[in-house]
């Protein structure tokens, strides 16, 4: 059983019985590249996909939030471009370590997002301000889950879809040290 079924086998199945189907086609030509598999299996499968503290943006029309991770990451990147930056604050942001100050291995400065190869395209968010990315570069099924802590201050990359990111958080707790800390209790999952 691959991440994207134990996951359903936990969430159950989609609850919005008439939603429109996911064009995949249209929307990699849009973004102008494949996404990965496990991506569009699970959203897909559910009219919009939040579950415990986590939020993964949809392409599906008629769902709150951004429309898909390319409107996402240039959401992000704008927020960053536009506002008047000090130095100190522009050095913090290109400082791509994790929480024991070492560098990632699939990102490295200066901060570059997608649509540039190497580059970060963001696929989902969490309700503590965390971001979540791929490292574009090379087949879809092999882009790492990146993810940057609330305020930037550090990084953290794991060799794994987002599938089986999104399923060990929520199921195994808190995965590294540098892995936000899900709620305790059960991980309510919210399609609408």
């Amino acid at each position: 059983m691959d991440f994207v079924d134990r996951i359903t086998s936990l969430v159950g199945p989609s609850r919005v019985f008439d939603k429109e189907p996911i064009d995949w086609g249209s929307v990699e030509e849009g973004v102008g590249i494949k996404l990965p598999k496990d991506y569009k299996r699970l959203l897909s499968r559910y009219f919009h996909f939040s579950w415990g503290e986590f939020f993964v943006f949809t392409p599906r029309g008629g769902t709150r939030g951004q429309s898909g991770p390319l409107e996402a990451t240039a959401d992000l990147e704008a927020i960053i471009r536009d506002r008047p930056l000090s130095e100190k604050a522009i050095k913090r942001i290109n400082r791509i370590v994790d929480v024991d100050n070492r560098p990632l291995i699939s990102v490295s400065p200066p901060l570059v997002f997608y649509p540039s190869v190497p580059g970060l395209l963001r696929w989902g968010m969490d309700a503590n301000g965390w971001d979540y990315f791929w490292a574009v570069d090379g087949p879809a099924e092999s882009w790492p889950v990146v993810s940057r802590s609330d305020r930037g201050e550090w990084w953290d990359e794991h060799s794994m879809t987002m599938s089986e990111y999104l399923y060990r958080l929520n199921v195994e707790g808190q995965i590294c040290r540098g892995c936000p800390r899900p709620p305790l209790g059960r991980m309510v999952f919210d399609e609408m």
